[in-house]
């Protein structure tokens, strides 16, 4: 019988798949296999309100990336880090299985 850690390891071998979620994103200079996951954000809403707060015509867009530990030096909530060539901030980041989730926001006008 697998154990635990076997089971995730296989599912997560199927969640990075380029050919079923995964896809190669350019981060801070190095192609790394990554889920993007934009929808989940859009969900936070409290209301009928959206929780992220626009100031002065801009607005602040979230959206969060799953990326295997292995691949990448964990980041600090605050940092920058460059995506396909756009920057943005670090507004969270967990790590759960071998897996950092990490929220990332940019402003935009």
């Amino acid at each position: 019988m697998p154990n635990f850690k076997d089971l995730v390891q296989d599912d997560l071998t199927v969640f990075f798949n380029p050919d079923e979620f995964g896809e190669i994103h350019n981060i801070d200079g190095n192609d790394v296999l990554v889920v993007i996951d934009a929808d989940t954000l859009r969900e936070k809403v409290v209301n009928g309100a959206s929780m992220y707060p626009t100031h002065s015509g801009v607005m602040l867009s979230e959206f969060m990336m799953f990326v295997k530990v292995d691949d990448i030096q964990k980041p600090d909530v605050g940092q920058y880090i460059t995506v396909d060539g756009d920057e943005y901030m670090v507004t969270d980041v967990t790590e759960a299985a071998g897996v950092y989730l990490i929220t990332l926001g940019a402003n935009q006008v």
